[in-house]
């Protein structure tokens, strides 16, 4: 214990205290609290953040690739510096404690304006490294309805840009919150708009009815969708399996939103039960 607490500090592992808390009448109390349970469930959220980042990372690389290509085979490679490309829909950001309207359009050349220097003009493909994955899809969602927005969506395996859109916003968030060294693995999050109900010729759930939109299992569901499109190769169903299996002791399984019956989705199915 006092290793960890030094390494650490006690501050790193109040959330996961918290799990332990049991409240009655008297007040809040710890039961039957194990310190080794306590880092236990730091190490798999730590583990399970580190997974869901790399596992993330993949399908951004894809994103990338596919609204670039998409967007330069019919306006250019030029084509961000098009304002008739994007909606005049903006978003409130706060600035010196005021709200001001910024649109994505502008975004992208006060994020150039910054970078390059001033009066150049580089094409989609040399900035796009440096775009963060939350400013590419803002990028994306502001773009006007058009046929390149929908074959972006349909190559990365979805056929409506809504529910593509609501879903990428989704890994945007999760990617944000993996960033930092807080609790996500039994985190309450916000309902996407839209739900993916379907499958684009890739395994998806059954009976995504069951699936808690505000639990962490609908995200690693979707993860696993991407993951099929992106590489299919990619061992992220057999890695989150183990980290399940070796943490099975100390998480909750219905606190992340896993339906009892979980296991007899074929896109969890164990290679060998294949």
């Amino acid at each position: 214990m006092n290793d960890q607490l030094k390494r650490k500090g006690i501050t790193s592992f109040i959330p996961y205290l918290k799990y332990f808390w049991h409240e009655n009448a008297e007040g809040k109390y710890f039961e039957f609290l194990d310190w080794e349970d306590v880092c236990r469930l730091y190490e798999f959220n730590a583990n399970l953040q580190a997974l869901i980042s790399a596992a993330i990372a993949k399908i951004e690389v894809a994103f990338r690739e596919q609204i670039t290509y998409s967007m330069e085979q019919v306006h250019g490679g030029y084509w961000h510096y098009l304002d008739s490309l994007f909606q005049e829909s903006t978003k409130n950001v706060l600035r010196d404690g005021q709200v001001v309207e910024k649109s994505a359009y502008k975004e992208i050349h006060s994020f150039v304006r910054k970078y390059f220097k001033q009066g150049d003009r580089h094409t989609f493909r040399e900035i796009i490294e440096m775009l963060s994955f939350g400013l590419l899809y803002r990028i994306y969602s502001c773009l006007r309805p058009c046929r390149e927005k929908e074959l972006i969506a349909k190559g990365l395996g979805i056929s409506s840009v809504s529910i593509f859109t609501s879903c990428f916003y989704v890994l945007v968030r999760l990617r944000d919150d993996c960033a930092h060294p807080g609790v996500i693995w039994n985190k309450n999050f916000k309902p996407p708009k839209h739900i993916l109900h379907y499958s684009q010729g890739y395994t998806w759930l059954k009976e995504v009815e069951k699936a808690r939109t505000d639990k962490l299992y609908y995200r690693l569901c979707l993860l696993n969708y991407f993951l099929q499109i992106v590489d299919s190769e990619y061992n992220f169903t057999e890695d989150l399996l183990c980290l399940l299996d070796k943490y099975g002791q100390v998480i909750s399984f219905p606190v992340m939103g896993f339906p009892v019956d979980w296991e007899e989705e074929k896109m969890w199915s164990k290679p060998d039960s294949l």
